[in-house]
C-alpha cells in the first residue's frame, strides 16, 4: 500500500511538472516579423560629443548629429534604436520631423509604428548588455507621430 501511495505521489508530480512547463511564456526572442502599432518610445536628442542618457529607458530612441561610431548614418546623424534592451538597425525615420520635435527639448514621446524584418547580412548584430545577442533583424519604421 505505501508503494502505491509513493507511485501516486511521483506521477502527480510528473503531471504538475508538464503542466508547468506546458504553461511557461513561449514568446519568441526573436523579433523578426514582430510589428509594433503606436508604440510608446522616448526620442532623445544627445547633443554632438555628450554622452546618452543614463539609465537609457528599454525602449527608446537616441539620436545625435554627429561624425563617426553611428549605427545608422544620415548627413552625420547618429541613429540608435533599442527596443526591450537591444539595440538594432532601424530605417524610414523622418529626420526633418526629429529636428523640429526635438529643436528646443532634449526629448520627446513618440507614437512608433512598423515592423521588425530579418537581417539578410549575418554581419549586422545588434549590440545588448543582456545575452540574446543573437538577434538578426533591422526594425522599418511606417510611422512615427509625436505625441
Amino acid at each position: 500500500m505505501r508503494h502505491l501511495k509513493i507511485t501516486y505521489v511521483c506521477f502527480a508530480l510528473s503531471v504538475l511538472c508538464l503542466l508547468l512547463i506546458s504553461c511557461k511564456d513561449d514568446e519568441d526572442p526573436y523579433p523578426a516579423g514582430k510589428e509594433l502599432v503606436n508604440y510608446e518610445m522616448t526620442l532623445f536628442r544627445v547633443e554632438y560629443g555628450a554622452p546618452k542618457p543614463n539609465p537609457l529607458p528599454k525602449d527608446c530612441i537616441v539620436y545625435s548629429e554627429e561624425l563617426g561610431n553611428c549605427e545608422v548614418c544620415d548627413n552625420n546623424l547618429s541613429i540608435s534604436f533599442y527596443y526591450e534592451g537591444n539595440l538594432y538597425p532601424i530605417g524610414g525615420l523622418p529626420i526633418p520631423e526629429m529636428r523640429d520635435w526635438t529643436m528646443n527639448k532634449s526629448s520627446v514621446q513618440v507614437l512608433l509604428s512598423g515592423k521588425f524584418y530579418p537581417c539578410e547580412d549575418d554581419e549586422v548584430r545588434p549590440d545588448s548588455g543582456s545575452k540574446k545577442d543573437d538577434y538578426s533583424a533591422s526594425f522599418y519604421v511606417s510611422s512615427i507621430t509625436l505625441k
